[in-house]
């Protein structure tokens, strides 16, 4: 990127930088000129020759200057990051060591920048307000929901295939899971995939084939189980991922050390020793007292 400030970019990060001063009272001035060296010069720098760049560019920054003053935006790739995507478009945000607080903040501050370009410009003003509001539904639903389309985000194939996008990863996760009938087959999920210290607690369905798992002893520590994926999926967030769905069931249980019964069919379940918590959801899930492990009985 050219270390020349053009007048335009320059009146616009002013213009944005007084409303935000003025409409904001926790408004983050040191992060916004930050987005200005990274994700704002990249944008400018991608449309620059298109005859809308001045409405785009503004279009955008009215983006950043609310998603900073609502605390959608947390923090900015440094001007390295952005070059190290322009050569390796693939890079992963464990290369480039980043963790995004919502998929709103990953299309602002790194999908717009980098590939707003290469939607037709006549376009790219309606688009960027639908991703925004996308964004804010997305963070307005259960928790899970966002974590899941964040850990997803990468595989995003173009900004202009967003929403078809979202349908087609959330569509397993609305689905039930393929109901455990004999012969049962016992699969094991480890904690650890979760979060280094993770101990297994309560377990509670929260969408048809996603389960919130909570850390026993640590605050602020929850797992989601997403039960459809093969392997299965399993991420750490930092508050619960949402209200019990979970429904009543009549199916008849008995634990005994290592093993279960199941409507008169004994599961072994290898070296669980005692239970700690339990969660039937068309397929069951069983904690140990004393393991950072998980159980799953599925169909064999």
């Amino acid at each position: 990127m050219t270390n020349k400030t053009p007048q335009h970019f320059a009146q616009e990060i002013n213009r944005i930088q007084k409303q935000g001063q003025k409409q904001y009272a926790q408004w983050n001035n040191e992060l916004f000129l930050e987005i200005c060296k990274g994700a704002a010069r990249l944008c400018w720098h991608n449309i620059r020759n298109q005859p809308n760049k001045e409405k785009v560019f503004a279009g955008y920054m009215d983006l950043i200057r609310e998603g900073i003053g609502s605390a959608y935006i947390t923090q900015s790739l440094q001007e390295w990051q952005y070059d190290y995507l322009i050569k390796y478009k693939k890079a992963s945000n464990q290369q480039l060591n980043i963790t995004w607080d919502s998929f709103l903040e990953y299309c602002l501050l790194k999908e717009m920048p980098l590939t707003l370009s290469q939607v037709p410009a006549a376009q790219q003003l309606e688009l960027i307000t639908k991703i925004w509001n996308l964004g804010e539904n997305i963070r307005q639903e259960a928790p899970w929901m966002g974590l899941y389309i964040l850990s997803r985000a990468e595989e995003l194939p173009a900004l202009t295939k967003i929403e078809e996008f979202i349908i087609e990863i959330m569509a397993p996760q609305l689905r039930p899971p393929e109901k455990a009938r004999p012969p049962y087959r016992v699969s094991i999920l480890d904690g650890r995939d979760i979060h280094d210290n993770f101990l297994p607690g309560d377990m509670h369905q929260v969408a048809p084939s996603v389960v919130c798992v909570h850390d026993r002893r640590l605050d602020g520590v929850y797992g989601g189980i997403f039960m459809n994926n093969a392997p299965k999926t399993l991420l750490y967030h930092n508050q619960c991922l949402g209200d019990t769905q979970t429904e009543e069931s009549d199916i008849n249980l008995t634990f005994e050390d290592s093993s279960v019964t199941m409507q008169s069919n004994k599961v072994e379940l290898t070296r669980l020793g005692e239970h700690y918590s339990y969660l039937f959801c068309g397929q069951l899930l069983v904690s140990a007292v004393d393991s950072q492990r998980i159980w799953q009985v599925v169909a064999g």
